[in-house]
């Protein structure tokens, strides 16, 4: 990662496995990023959803569409 991605977490709805993808650190909540899994190859976009919890850092997590 550099400073300008940040780490967005996403589970494979395939075989499940936990991935991990470098993203604009300017992506916006919402926003559809294609995504592809480590473990399976499978192909999917994700919705990024943005987190800022108060007092801690900004999280990203992708919600796979199927």
């Amino acid at each position: 990662m550099t400073l300008n991605t940040r780490p967005m977490e996403w589970t494979c709805p395939k075989c499940r496995a936990r991935n991990t993808r470098p993203i604009p650190a300017t992506t916006p909540d919402g926003e559809l990023v294609a995504v592809r899994c480590e473990s399976c190859r499978a192909d999917y976009f994700a919705t990024a959803v943005v987190r800022t919890p108060p007092g801690r850092p900004t999280s990203v997590y992708g919600v796979a569409w199927v």
